[in-house]
């Protein structure tokens, strides 16, 4: 029992969150370099450092985590590193340092760092044999001088003469006024090179491509490293084998910190093209288009594609001018980088998809695209082909989303003012007997007057009986949608979105007409929102229906859309009905 109850308590230590401070080093020299870690047994939500102005600040604070398993329970550390030095001799107390997890806030207990007046880092670097001239870091730049936006190399690489077990610790300067893409290594390259007759061994820390952004003399500051030496040693070890054989081996702490290097930037040459956009590099440039023959509403496909060596991700594309006469819908964007060892390179394409409304012929004017060649140090202007589309007026074309105005024509009548002179038997009144005022005469008169009573009463009855019409599927649509959701859902379990999109569309447009008196020539969204909004129906719920109906024109024209998101489409549309039906009464 009493075991039990140890091993209880033992596990509730063993969980309690706790947040502890430490230094690397303790006592240190004044200029010692040092380093002060927070640590944090669980996953941190918010840090706040300490008072650390009696030190200089090298680095940090560095934020790091990591999880660990054991006996299948996960735990999480959250990390604050400082890398620190002291600015005067004397005891320090470090305090003040809070971390908050969830909705709790933790303090860390003060630590207190002895500084002597001591040489320090210096006797380390004696120790360890690191002079500046058996240890140096050295900064390269591919070029001293670029345009902006021009592909720029730097490469910051360790030299020794000494015995490197490790680079535990790179401080890399922060590249400002510059985009950078970093150059992965599987491994750290490690070469020998010739300074002034001594060979050393170099060890490339960092490369990395930058692009400059804005012109001028730009400064990238030095950078610093801390590498781990190992020395052999003549003292004797307690251990009788390492004595015996002699090898006694020690390893030292060596901070080492570079010089800062400047770079010139040139701005780019005026006047430029006004088809330029700030793109820098070389390139090529491409416009096509799926099909040049079409039917109203049938979707066709503009690509614009860019390849090359540059800041590929950034690159800007040209602009197409679409006749009013094209729904366009926003493009999908593909783009593919590599980074070598002296360039990135890749490609981005544009893809806009299209829907032509009306039948015509509409000529696409070339296309421009310019960048700059630093190479060349001039603008390239290069340009697409003339396209042209041939649309014609498509069979299914019964202005569901067009809008089309019927043709009218001017009711002519034409009479003959010249009659032929009747050469045959005449029929004469006998006198006496007039038509005025006879039967003939009345009928006559009041003919017109109650045939048009009549006309008045059967439009009368007319309209009466399209309201009523009208009123019957206003109040039938709801489930004479259910019956087209029905079938739709019967494709979707089958897994035939095309026909899934279709018979959805068909349902949802189908609603619209019905419940709101649309006809299919006045139907458009814009029709739809003012029907929405004159009925009193929820901005969220007409934001869906639109939403729908969008997304099944998108599905449609590009192969089908997605068949994992038939599911979540059909339930939106059910839902979206069903709120409709509450809220119209």
């Amino acid at each position: 029992m009493l075991l039990l109850v140890a091993l209880v308590g033992f596990g509730s230590i063993a969980s309690a969150q706790s947040f502890t401070a430490s230094v690397s080093k303790n006592p240190v020299a004044v200029g010692e370099r040092f380093q002060l870690t927070f640590e944090l047994n669980t996953t941190a939500s918010g840090f706040q450092g300490p008072n650390l102005s009696a030190f200089n600040i090298l680095g940090g604070p560095n934020q790091g985590s990591s999880s660990t398993r054991r006996n299948g329970k996960v735990t999480s550390t959250s990390t604050f590193i400082y890398m620190l030095s002291a600015k005067k001799a004397g005891n320090f107390k470090i305090q003040g340092a809070r971390v908050k997890t969830g909705n709790k806030t933790f303090q860390a207990k003060s630590v207190t760092v002895k500084v002597g007046k001591g040489p320090g880092q210096k006797q380390a670097q004696n120790k360890s044999g690191a002079t500046k001239n058996t240890l140096f870091l050295k900064s390269v730049l591919s070029k001293n001088k670029a345009y902006v936006g021009e592909a720029v190399i730097v490469t910051h690489y360790l030299y020794t003469t000494l015995s490197i077990v490790q680079v535990p610790n790179l401080h890399l300067p922060s590249y400002n006024g510059f985009w950078t893409e970093m150059v992965a290594r599987e491994e750290i390259p490690v070469t020998k090179e010739v300074l002034d007759g001594v060979k050393y061994t170099r060890i490339e820390l960092s490369k990395t491509i930058l692009f400059p952004h804005k012109s001028g003399k730009l400064k990238i500051e030095a950078t610093d490293v801390e590498a781990i030496i190992r020395t052999t040693t003549k003292r004797r070890s307690n251990d009788i084998f390492e004595n015996f054989f002699g090898s006694r081996y020690e390893d030292t702490k060596s901070f080492v910190k570079g010089q800062p290097i400047t770079i010139e930037i040139l701005p780019l040459p005026l006047p430029a093209p006004a088809s330029y956009k700030g793109n820098v590099g070389n390139y090529t440039f491409a416009l096509s288009v799926d099909k040049t023959n079409v039917k109203t509403n049938d979707a066709i496909n503009f690509t614009i594609q860019l390849k090359g060596s540059g800041n590929v991700k950034l690159l800007e594309v040209p602009t197409i001018e679409f006749p009013t006469d094209f729904e366009v819908y926003d493009p999908k964007v593909n783009n593919k980088t590599k980074i070598s060892d002296w360039s990135v390179s890749g490609y981005k394409s544009f893809e806009y998809l299209t829907i032509m409304r009306q039948p015509g012929t509409f000529t696409f004017k070339p296309v421009e695209f310019t960048y700059f060649d630093p190479a060349k140090k001039s603008y390239i202007t290069l340009a697409s082909d003339e396209i042209i589309i041939n649309v014609e007026k498509g069979s299914d074309d019964n202005g569901g989303s067009v809008h089309t105005s019927p043709n009218k024509k001017d009711v002519q009548f034409i009479g003959k003012d010249i009659r032929h002179i009747n050469t045959g038997n005449l029929s004469l009144t006998t006198d006496g007997k007039l038509f005025f005022q006879s039967p003939l005469f009345y009928s006559l008169l009041g003919g017109p007057f109650l045939l048009f009573i009549g006309l008045i009463g059967y439009q009368k009855k007319s309209i009466s009986d399209n309201k009523n019409g009208s009123l019957i599927k206003k109040k039938k649509a709801g489930k004479a949608a259910a019956q087209k959701l029905k079938a739709a859902k019967s494709f979707m379990d089958a897994q035939d979105s095309g026909a899934f999109y279709d018979e959805l569309s068909k349902a949802m447009l189908g609603y619209l007409a019905d419940k709101f008196s649309i006809s299919g020539a006045d139907m458009s969204k814009e029709v739809a929102k003012s029907s929405f909004a004159s009925s009193n129906i929820e901005q969220a719920v007409s934001d869906d229906f639109i939403a729908i109906i969008d997304e099944c024109e998108m599905a449609r024209y590009s192969s089908g859309g997605n068949s994992a998101n038939m599911q979540d489409v059909y339930l939106k549309a059910e839902k979206t009905i069903n709120e409709i039906e509450k809220q119209v009464k």
